[in-house]
């Protein structure tokens, strides 16, 4: 193609303008130029594309917008006009971007330029197994969370169909709009066919679209939200496209923002250019930058005045408040509009015809405007970055800031939602009186803005770092949940939120993080050693090639996770060393070694085979021998920067190399690396010492790695006693059992080193309401009738003493929380429906203080141990094989103080008071009758009775609980 601007004439633009009216050519949308010829207006550039068309045949036009185009239009004497007038909000709006990125270098956006380069060029539709393919890929946040699980179903049950979708769309020979709605069409057949539910939505709409699109070419494909490109249409004063047809008038926006305003502005350019680093997709193209730029200062509203709104938490008297609190978002009713993304536009108009549909607000047409009004605030109106105050009524119950658009989920209540971080908690005294009978109400009483920026001020100021000690131990007696807490602070250190999941997603994704090893969990006891946590030398069993023992120094716990945690790089290296090994493993012949030929820089070749412990043999000379092992770990030092063996560093390029080009290993550098946790439980079981030696200076924080107190020691047994020091990335956690008097007291040097968290009994946790909702949701997917579940109920309710109550509450309990889904608040409300005649609580809390008494604090009995209490029978054995035996640890069998804690009804004295003593020449007067006490065991058939205000009881285990809490037993 030939670019000749200079040769367009007059002749060539109305004969282009002849052509465009006669074959009703649809024009791109122009931000702010028009050229008025014979009375219409047309954007400029596309003119002059179709004009120079004329002229030689090629339907190009390589300038930016503005004076570089305008200027040949003018020379011809067409009248340019500027849509702006003078005032041109998106300059103003560029320019405050700038101003933002030079302070911000684009911290929390940068992820979406190394996105696009991690995930360049896929989904691949050539992918052999489609369904880990999508399950490979982070979508992060450019999909809505809920769409999520949607895209992860249909890879899983519908690879095939959903692959075939994907070549449709992926498709660049094919027009934009036709792949678009293929794709939508397609996919909800598929999801249909899945979930035959219709309220629910596929959601595999044009933000998750535009993200496949941008990650398979960011170079022709922009990321996109609806929430920014209406307001942005709004901006600009062009109509916003209805659904499915979004995207395509996006991607031409966006086209004109681009040659309009960025292709030109050289200082825009060069803070990319200088923010942007290796780990970055070169958007060359610029849309990555476009769509920032619109989503920092129209969808996160950056820059700009933020405003405030009332919003109502309650429907029918009943609060939704606390489901806003739990689940971090601000929400409204009229749940059964369903997704207000469905409605185009979302106006006044649309949702009256919703309300008549639906029956809403009848003969009341004022109400109706009103409400249909308040539903447009919310969705149009409430944007990023505003202040929200929940009310209840004219109280106060909570201020927070919107952090995201607009979002449906049929689950909570109040179906429509935006993300919020809800700074103020229910704040004493503070009122609202205007808009009490308003859902959606704007605030614009300059007293009240006043308080509400006051009360924020003083929470800023009052915040202070959440980063966690590097070192830190958590401590309590046992069953207090120091190993349990372990998991969840290993999860929050890394960055992984853990709000609203189950134990079982949460221990899914510890597991995971475990055996990528971003995560190491071991245990100290008495026979562990330096050489097991930190190097030693260790012999390797024979491989199969018959090679006698050697022996290596092999890396312990701690220096393995030392080195990881140095490669300052992001990789996949674990799952391209484990293709790599799988590859050399699949031998047909299974007598035989199957042996990989790779070679040097220099061109020199050597072997690789895999040895019994999945490490990689090293073979050398002609023939190929066994010249040692490249471990997995010594690959990732070398990666990391430490040369392990002297002139190998050949052999470790060499297979690194062949990972690259054969096993899709890749690497990019991070500013911010990621972190590692070590957790070390019963840390005051192991002499720590002896176990860390000279490490124990290298773990404070200033002597880390990068620390301006930086300290390295020479190892003993490495090879050219390596230099080694602890990278500031890696966190430590211990456990410490502070009833554990099997080992002495922790060792003073080490304690100065860590924080100390105290994890003390949290009787709480052990309320009967919390213990029936725990309860409940245990067996969530059960129905309410099924037998396994009916069982466990009779004995629940027998245990905590409810029958009456919960009879009568229990189906509104049941539906309640099934429609909501787990939510603290639930116990609250379940302690008003119910009364409960028996509490764990309280025998916990009335055991502890008796210990305390007797011992100290340290020795308490940990609310864990009767967290999974569900019936009698379980509370009879946790007293015996747990609690008692641990009374007779801490009191070194000294019965009479088990009965002061336990009560008569579970320690008696013995009668038996003969002389038992053989004949010998000592002084045994008075030991016969000294006084011996015994465990009464009701596990065993046995009667026991007891007098009590003068009537003879037959006491059981039940009876004996109560006179543990000094209550009175009923004759």
């Amino acid at each position: 193609m030939v670019f000749e601007p200079k040769k367009i004439t007059k002749e060539h633009v109305l004969k282009a303008i002849e052509r465009i009216n006669k074959e009703n050519i649809r024009l791109k949308t122009s931000t702010r130029w028009l050229v008025l010829i014979d009375g219409e207006h047309y954007p400029p550039k596309d003119i002059l594309r179709y004009a120079h068309e004329e002229m030689n045949g090629d339907f190009i036009w390589n300038y930016g917008g503005g004076e570089t185009t305008n200027k040949y239009l003018a020379a011809m004497e067409f009248p340019i006009i500027d849509k702006r007038k003078g005032k041109d909000p998106i300059a103003e709006l560029i320019a405050k971007y700038k101003s933002i990125i030079k302070n911000t270098r684009l911290e929390d956006e940068i992820y979406k330029w190394q996105l696009a380069k991690e995930y360049h060029g896929r989904p691949d539709i050539n992918a052999l197994d489609f369904t880990q393919e999508i399950h490979s890929i982070d979508f992060d946040n450019l999909v809505y969370g809920v769409g999520k699980a949607p895209i992860r179903q249909l890879a899983q049950d519908k690879p095939v169909e959903y692959k075939s979708a994907f070549k449709i769309l992926l498709d660049d020979k094919k027009d934009l709009q036709e792949r678009i709605l293929y794709f939508n069409n397609e996919t909800l057949k598929m999801y249909r066919e899945l979930v035959p539910d219709k309220k629910l939505s596929h959601h595999q709409d044009e933000r998750t679209m535009a993200t496949c699109l941008a990650f398979y070419d960011s170079n022709q494909y922009p990321f996109f939200m609806d929430t920014f490109y209406q307001k942005y249409c709004k901006l600009i004063g062009v109509k916003a496209q209805p659904k499915n047809y979004k995207y395509v008038h996006y991607k031409l926006l966006l086209d004109e923002l681009i040659e309009e305003y960025i292709i030109d502005d050289q200082e825009l350019l060069e803070i990319k250019s200088e923010i942007l680093d290796e780990s970055c997709f070169e958007d060359k193209n610029h849309y990555i930058l476009a769509q920032d730029i619109l989503f920092q200062m129209i969808g996160q509203n950056r820059g700009f005045d933020k405003k405030y709104w009332r919003i109502g938490t309650t429907e029918e008297e009943e609060s939704r408040w606390h489901t806003m609190l739990d689940s971090k978002h601000v929400s409204i009713g009229w749940s059964d509009l369903g997704d207000l993304n469905e409605i185009e536009p979302v106006n006044k108009n649309n949702i009256l015809k919703r309300f008549k549909s639906l029956g809403y607000y009848k003969n009341d047409k004022r109400t109706s405007s009103r409400k249909a009004g308040e539903i447009v605030n919310f969705y149009n109106e409430v944007n990023v970055g505003d202040v929200v105050v929940a009310q209840d009524g004219q109280s106060v119950v909570g201020i927070g800031i919107v952090k995201e658009g607009y979002q449906h989920d049929e689950k909570y209540a109040f179906a429509h939602f935006k993300p919020t971080d809800w700074k103020i908690k229910e704040p004493p005294g503070l009122v609202n009186k205007k808009g009490p009978q308003t859902t959606v109400f704007p605030i614009t009483d300059h007293e009240f803005i006043y308080q509400i920026e006051a009360l924020l001020k003083k929470v800023v100021s009052m915040e202070y770092t959440t980063d966690e000690p590097l070192n830190q131990i958590l401590f309590g007696p046992p069953g207090t949940g120091k190993t349990y807490h372990t998991v969840n602070k290993a999860l929050e250190i890394i960055g992984i939120g853990i709000e609203n999941k189950t134990r079982k997603e949460i221990k899914d994704l510890f597991n995971q993080k475990v055996s990528e090893g971003q995560i190491v969990f071991t245990t100290f006891h008495q026979s562990m050693t330096y050489e097991d946590f930190v190097e030693g030398i260790k012999p390797q069993e024979p491989d199969k090639t018959g090679d006698p023992i050697s022996y290596i120094v092999e890396p312990g716990v701690f220096r393995k996770i030392c080195y990881k945690a140095k490669i300052n790089k992001e990789n996949n290296f674990d799952s391209a060393f484990n293709s790599l090994i799988k590859a050399l493993n699949s031998n047909e012949k299974e007598d035989e070694e199957k042996i990989i030929k790779l070679e040097t820089k220099t061109g020199k070749i050597f072997g690789i085979s895999a040895n019994r412990k999945n490490n990689l043999n090293l073979l050398t000379g002609k023939p190929l021998k066994k010249q040692g092992v490249l471990t997995k770990e010594n690959i990732q030092n070398q990666l990391a920067g430490d040369e392990v063996f002297d002139y190998w560093e050949s052999y470790f390029n060499g297979v690194i190399k062949y990972l690259k080009e054969k096993h899709n290993y890749v690497e990019k550098p991070t500013k911010n690396p990621k972190k590692f946790v070590l957790i070390i439980d019963e840390i005051n079981r192991g002499n720590v010492s002896q176990i860390l030696g000279e490490l124990i200076t290298l773990i404070e924080e200033d002597k880390r790695l990068g620390k301006p107190e930086e300290l390295m020691v020479t190892l003993p047994y490495t090879k050219d006693k390596e230099k080694f020091g602890v990278p500031s990335n890696l966190y430590i956690v211990g456990t410490m059992n502070t009833a554990d008097r099997s080992v002495e007291a922790l060792d003073t040097a080490l304690r100065r080193r860590f924080s100390f968290v105290e994890m003390a009994p949290d009787s709480n946790l052990c309320s009967p309401a919390r213990m029936l909702w725990e309860f409940l949701w245990e067996y969530e997917d059960l129905e309410w009738d099924n037998n396994e579940f009916a069982v466990k109920e009779i004995e629940m309710v027998k245990l905590l003493e409810m029958e009456n109550d919960y009879e009568k509450e229990k189906y509104n309990i049941l539906e309640a929380i099934k429609k909501e889904g787990k939510l603290e608040s639930q116990i609250e409300t379940i302690e008003k429906q119910i009364s409960f005649n028996f509490s764990l609580k309280q025998v916990l809390d009335v055991i502890n203080k008796r210990i305390e008494k007797l011992c100290d604090k340290d020795h308490l009995i940990g609310h864990s141990y009767f967290m999974k209490v569900r019936s009698l029978n379980e509370l009879k054995t946790v007293f015996y094989n747990k609690i008692i035996p641990l009374l007779q640890e801490y009191f070194y069998g000294d019965f009479g103080k088990i009965g002061l804690v336990l009560g008569k009804g579970f320690v008696r004295e013995n009668d038996n008071r003969e002389n038992i003593f053989a004949e010998f020449n000592y002084d045994s007067q008075g030991l016969a009758e000294r006084k011996l006490y015994e465990i009464i065991d009701y596990r065993k058939p046995i009667d026991y009775n007891m007098e009590i205000d003068k009537e003879k009881i037959k006491l059981d285990f039940r009876k004996s609980i109560d006179l543990l809490l000094n209550n009175n037993i009923e004759v």
